[in-house]
């Protein structure tokens, strides 16, 4: 009887083992700040870096990050390629008839939005750039705007820039974060939604373990507040920190802090009525 316990724990002792040294391929396009981007030394970095190295450390995950281009990413996991895919992913139904992700991590707080030059058309009259493959893609698609897809969203803000299309429809925490430092000239001129509970791990179908095994400690740094700060870390802008000595009391304040500075107030579409409404 004693022999078969320690052989029984023996057993138990070397698949325990084994399951704590699993590696997950993480695939990821590190061009999405603050979700995911490279640091001035090439390494990925960001929030969905920082939140999923937390996450595979809880769950016993040996995680190896993966850089590729956005439109290789679901492939990649369909194909085995990847075992994850992280990259502010959204979890839209189309995508969700492809790979299963799991529980959001970050809600859709902000809506999708346009930018693009102060006197651009409004986005019924005006050419839109998207990234291929986005979900921001279908939406523009699915509204019947006129549209031209891109590699990447900076290329759609350069074709802005260089007076080849009117806006670029993309993730509103993405232009936060470029616009002030490398397209000064374009602002945020519209918030639009479009239709995903937030972003989630995509991962392939048939693999239930590894979703419930992350979906258990994603729950569990919800619960105990580590999501929460990695996002107020990676998506509250430095310089805002510098110019509101407290923070906002109101969405409304906080808005209209960051696009209306030195009494700069130009018609946008319905933010105008935003920051000057009761």
């Amino acid at each position: 009887m004693t022999k078969r316990l320690i052989l029984w724990l023996c057993l138990w002792l070397l698949t325990a083992l084994a399951a704590a040294a699993e590696t997950i391929r993480i695939g990821t396009e590190p061009a999405f700040p603050p979700y995911i981007q490279l640091d001035a030394q090439g390494e990925i970095t960001g929030f969905d870096r920082q939140m999923t190295d937390e996450l595979c450390r809880r769950a016993g995950l040996d995680c190896v990050w993966i850089a590729t281009t956005f439109d290789n990413l679901l492939p990649g996991v369909v194909s085995g390629r990847f075992d994850l895919a992280i990259s502010g992913l959204g979890n839209s139904p189309e995508r969700q008839r492809i790979v299963d992700f799991t529980r959001v991590y970050l809600p859709s707080s902000e809506p999708s939005a346009y930018a693009g030059h102060l006197n651009a058309p409004p986005p019924d009259r005006a050419l839109i750039g998207v990234q291929a493959g986005t979900i921001h893609e279908s939406h523009v698609l699915e509204m019947g705007r006129r549209f031209r897809a891109y590699p990447s969203a900076k290329e759609a803000l350069d074709a802005v820039v260089a007076g080849q299309i009117d806006l670029v429809f993309g993730s509103s925490s993405f232009f936060t974060d470029v616009l002030p430092r490398e397209f000064p000239s374009l602002r945020i001129l519209q918030f639009e939604p479009v239709g995903v509970e937030g972003a989630a791990i995509a991962l392939a179908k048939g693999r239930p373990e590894l979703r419930e095994r992350l979906n258990t400690e994603i729950a569990a740094m919800l619960e105990d507040g580590t999501i929460q700060n990695l996002a107020r870390f990676w998506f509250t802008p430095p310089e805002r920190y510098l110019a509101l000595q407290n923070p906002p009391s109101s969405k409304r304040e906080f808005f209209c802090e960051d696009f209306y500075l030195d009494d700069h107030r130009p018609h946008l579409w319905g933010i105008d009525g935003l920051c000057r409404g009761p």
